[in-house]
């Protein structure tokens, strides 16, 4: 399966933003809700060293696929400690079977958003994850923020988990469309062609599981004469020589 089309539901994380100190939440370490996050006025998790913050989300057996989310502030961290910062996704599927998914956190590859830690403003970084569940019965997910061995303390708001919703046709998505691949690093150039072209520039996500992802995409306009319109395409992507042979994930965002 190359690409896929879904249209997300509501978030299914209780508590996304520490709106309820840490309600909904299983805390192990130091872990406390403080003032600031990404929205004027809130709260967000502040977590210290060797500590985890998790969280149970039973799903619906009809759905497939899940996007999650979140904002990290790590600024006054050490460069080495930004790998140790990381969400985990522990999937439980009947019969005992289990996938563990590691998101780790990188700025290199996050979106920014300007929030605030009691008051002095800072930058947050958004970490994004796309993934497709086995075709097996669902039981439930385990969500998790984590820190290995950090020198001081890193900062999580706005987590969310969405599920996708049913879609018979793709003339009944009103929203934003997502496309999820996985693929290979065959060579340092690689080029993806987008099953639907874009009328506008989109957004787009590479992770390399277990690496920090650093990469040059290069979006690709062509003339769609159906349209009649210039259309974003395809992107070619440049990866540093030592990914070749990798596996990444992409997720391009859009209209």
């Amino acid at each position: 399966m190359d690409y896929v089309k879904y249209n997300y539901g509501v978030n299914e994380i209780i508590n996304p933003s520490a709106e309820r100190d840490l309600a909904g939440w299983i805390a192990i370490g130091d872990i406390t809700a403080v003032p600031g996050g990404v929205e004027t006025g809130g709260k967000c998790f502040r977590i210290g060293p060797n500590a985890s913050l998790e969280q149970t989300v039973n799903l619906p057996q009809e759905v497939d696929h899940m996007l999650v989310s979140g904002y990290i502030h790590a600024g006054g961290l050490p460069a080495g400690d930004i790998s140790k910062i990381m969400m985990e996704l522990e999937i439980h599927y009947s019969g005992g079977m289990r996938d563990l998914i590691i998101i780790p956190f990188s700025s290199a590859l996050c979106s920014t958003k300007p929030g605030n830690i009691n008051g002095s403003p800072v930058m947050f970084s958004e970490l994004v994850g796309s993934y497709s569940f086995r075709d097996t019965p669902l039981e439930h997910i385990v969500v998790r923020l984590r820190t290995k061995d950090i020198a001081g303390y890193a900062y999580f708001d706005a987590i969310s988990l969405r599920t996708n919703l049913p879609v018979k046709t793709e003339g009944a998505i009103e929203s934003e469309i997502v496309h999820y691949r996985t693929a290979s690093i065959s060579a340092q150039v690689v080029e993806i062609l987008f099953p639907t072209p874009y009328a506008v520039k989109p957004t787009l996500l590479i992770n390399i599981y277990g690496s920090v992802t650093n990469y040059t995409p290069e979006f690709i306009v062509e003339w769609d004469a159906s349209r009649e319109a210039y259309m974003y395409t395809r992107v070619r992507i440049t990866f540093p020589v030592e990914d070749v042979g990798k596996d990444f994930t992409m997720l391009v965002i859009g209209r």
